[in-house]
């Protein structure tokens, strides 16, 4: 493995007129930045997320019962929990009966009328008032993440019916059901702002003549459902006549909670070694994409490994007219990104290799551009620039660029959403990302990507 050293220069920004013909104007003289360069064909044996040990049960309990071990005098109320031990998948469970057999119970942030409740619509063969259970907590294995859609700890009902001389006082949870020949029941399930949504093809008609629907919305954390018949029903599959207490087990599943970054790797698997690993987008894990972790030990960074490289993913300032001496060209092998707001700080240059030197305004010396910037100073359009992210999971949402300095010129040619190339000059002028106004010395430019898989 190679060991690049990162060279020490100096940064100065300086602005001096320009004589012309009946004309003065200003342009700029800068300095390169301070770089760091990585080696592009750097390598080790991959360790990707999926292949790492899970992490010791001490300090992540996965159930209420390891809380209470952990701590005897814990009373009833809300503990973290991490689902199979794993530090970066938490979530808050509601521990009650501490005292005696601890269980687990998720909090429903989303109560109300019209939120988490099942209802028996009155009419047709029933007689009495609609049946509506409303549930704030859910019954949760913590260990499955299975809910137990009978228990009714924590909700409240209203409404009594009688079918047939048997009274119905509640109704399980996820169960829509009537008597009317229609599809009068009606139930909701609403985990927003909880770490789950609600498994697939869970839920189907029964009874006689049944009619209903299920709707699932919101990233599958919220379902709506109607259901009835002459008896009939929707609910859970399988389930007989799902009322009072008769009920089911419904699966979750547990969203948003992977690893979204190389930091939040370093925290559920303690010290690590700088390498390439799968992290999450948003921790969707529907959303997953390769990062290259930086400085593991320390302060983990985070880097989106480009797969196109020498030929393409370059920026180059052009010598000439003001600025003499040898083309500079940076070419680049892995991008800084922010994995949280999902941008590239396109003047982090510690995986880059660059050719080349001139003198910018004839007095200061560059020897690396930032990426996605083409530049010049003879009044024409010679620099260059690519940006090729094909081979990544992302893209550019739209086209970022705009020509800046003094009389610039160039263009943007979008081959497509993770294809771009750019020309850019003037007098002295490059391309770059919209509102870039210091190519050499700026130090937090930002490339806005959008995930795509």
């Amino acid at each position: 493995m190679s060991t690049w050293k990162k060279p020490l220069l100096s940064a100065a920004v300086a602005w001096r007129p320009r004589l012309g013909t009946g004309l003065g104007a200003l342009f700029m003289g800068l300095v390169a930045l301070s770089t760091g360069c990585g080696d592009a064909g750097e390598s080790g044996d991959e360790e990707t997320f999926s292949a790492l040990a899970r992490q010791d049960l001490q300090g992540t309990p996965a159930t209420c019962q390891q809380v209470k071990s952990a701590n005897p005098s814990a009373g009833d109320g809300e503990y973290t929990l991490y689902f199979n031990g794993y530090r970066f998948q938490p979530w808050t469970a509601w521990c009650h009966d501490m005292a005696g057999t601890p269980t687990e119970y998720l909090t429903l942030k989303q109560t109300g009328t019209t939120a988490n409740y099942s209802q028996y619509t009155v009419g047709g063969e029933t007689t009495g008032e609609t049946v509506r259970t409303t549930y704030f907590k859910l019954r949760i294995d913590p260990l499955t993440l299975r809910v137990n859609t009978s228990d009714q700890r924590f909700a409240s009902s209203t409404g009594g019916l009688y079918f047939m001389g048997s009274r119905v006082s509640s109704m399980p949870y996820a169960s829509a059901m009537s008597c009317n020949r229609s599809a009068a029941g009606a139930a909701n399930l609403d985990l927003r702002d909880t770490p789950f949504s609600v498994a697939a093809n869970q839920f189907s008609l029964g009874g006689y003549l049944p009619f209903g629907s299920s709707l699932y919305s919101q990233s599958d954390q919220v379902v709506d459902m109607l259901g009835g018949g002459w008896c009939g029903w929707n609910s859970l599959t399988g389930i007989s006549n799902p009322s009072n207490q008769n009920g089911g087990q419904l699966q979750l599943k547990l969203t948003h909670n992977k690893p979204r970054s190389c930091e939040e790797l370093k925290a559920a698997y303690g010290d690590s070694v700088d390498n390439e690993y799968t992290v999450y987008v948003n921790g969707n894990p529907n959303k997953p994409w390769q990062v290259w972790c930086r400085n593991m030990a320390g302060s983990p960074l985070d880097y989106l490994v480009l797969k196109n490289v020498g030929a393409s993913n370059y920026s180059q300032y052009t010598a000439g007219g003001a600025s003499p001496g040898i083309s500079v060209r940076t070419s680049y092998s892995r991008l800084r990104i922010d994995p949280i707001n999902l941008y590239v700080v396109i003047t982090d240059r510690t995986f880059t290799s660059s050719t080349g030197g001139l003198l910018h305004g004839n007095s200061t010396p560059v020897s690396s551009m930032p990426y996605a910037t083409a530049m010049s100073c003879d009044w024409t359009a010679s620099g260059m620039a690519n940006l090729d992210l094909r081979g990544t999971s992302f893209s550019v949402s739209s086209n970022p660029f705009a020509r800046n300095g003094y009389e610039p010129v160039g263009a943007t040619q979008v081959i497509n959403a993770q294809v771009f190339n750019l020309t850019g000059g003037g007098y002295c002028g490059w391309n770059s990302v919209y509102g870039f106004t210091d190519p050499l010395n700026g130090t937090n430019e930002h490339l806005s990507l959008v995930y795509t898989p």
